[in-house]
């Protein structure tokens, strides 16, 4: 039997305050095993990641580069929100007066009520991390800290003969969980990583489980994810826009996904404004399933709700079951 493995990487984290999201990992696990007491004894290893949130208890300093962008978000909000930028009485700083207009005023404040929260959270605290990403010097620091508490810790199981993965990753942790499975199952690639690693040591590590993987000897059993912007991330490659503008899909064999049964399980909700369809962009695998779930009325907090929903762990538990090596 293979070493199974257990990957859970968060997304977009939209809270203003230092935290980790151990407790949102913590709610998912008790999910899956209440559901399916079998998996509780499933994991060789169990990896929790943590990346771009600051945590508690540490001095700026300290803070690794992509730990800075709440500091920075926050700064951002406090700038350019639309509460300071009303306060701000600078002479060249003009908003509407309300005396002046004021039935714009009223018909701008009824639908603002809507809005708002979409511009002044879900916009300026989670487009902004994605922003981060797909920035060279994102992109670098992201991986870097992902990819490193991943290698490091599944490098106790070298001498399994066969690993397999089950990577779990909510909204901008699936882009970062596919570029990581692209750079291993990918063939004739040359992973970035390679040069982006943070240490030496990494990047030969990198290197060797590739080489699993391109031997067949790392596989991906399943993965699961929440609130997708993949649909949105073609964008960012030339190569993909060039398929999509020909009308061509993505191949999900690149990333691990085999067409034999199901290994991939995606779910969003429609009020969701950072969680999209995905499993068109790649074709009709067989390997592929999607969900539309119900979340909530809160276009803000249904971002982060997938964890307590009862479809999104049923579904889970029995992708991850039906995939154990």
């Amino acid at each position: 039997m293979a070493a199974n493995v257990l990957i859970m990487i968060h997304g977009i984290t939209l809270e203003t305050y230092p935290l980790t999201h151990q407790a949102d990992y913590d709610q998912i696990l008790q999910g899956l095993t209440k559901d399916t007491p079998a998996l509780a004894g499933a994991f060789a290893q169990k990896i929790f990641v943590e990346w771009g949130h600051r945590p508690p208890d540490t001095a700026t300093a300290e803070l690794r580069p992509d730990q800075r962008i709440m500091d920075a978000e926050n700064t951002l909000h406090n700038l350019a929100g639309f509460d300071a930028v009303r306060a701000d009485h600078n002479p060249l700083n003009h908003t509407i007066e309300p005396m002046e207009h004021p039935i714009e005023t009223v018909v701008d404040t009824a639908i603002s009520v809507g809005t708002s929260p979409i511009k002044e959270v879900v916009a300026m605290y989670g487009f902004t991390d994605v922003f981060y990403y797909v920035s060279v010097d994102g992109e670098q620091a992201v991986r870097s800290t992902v990819y490193h508490q991943i290698l490091s810790q599944i490098d106790a199981l070298r001498n399994q003969p066969q690993v397999c993965l089950h990577i779990y990753g909510h909204s901008l942790g699936i882009t970062v969980a596919h570029d990581f499975l692209y750079g291993l199952f990918a063939p004739d690639h040359v992973p970035g990583y390679y040069i982006q690693a943070a240490t030496p040591q990494d990047k030969d590590d990198y290197e060797y489980w590739r080489g699993r993987a391109q031997a067949g000897t790392l596989s991906l059993g399943s993965f699961s994810c929440t609130a997708s912007q993949l649909c949105l991330m073609t964008m960012r490659k030339q190569s993909m826009v060039d398929m999509l503008a020909a009308g061509q899909t993505l191949d999900p064999s690149v990333i691990g996904v085999r067409a034999d049964k199901v290994h991939w399980r995606l779910f969003y909700a429609l009020i969701d404004v950072l969680g999209y369809p995905s499993r068109k962009v790649y074709g009709d695998s067989a390997g592929i399933e999607e969900f539309e779930v119900f979340n909530g009325f809160n276009p803000v907090t249904v971002h982060n709700d997938y964890g307590s929903n009862a479809t999104v762990i049923s579904e889970m538990a029995k992708l991850i079951m039906s995939n154990l090596e």
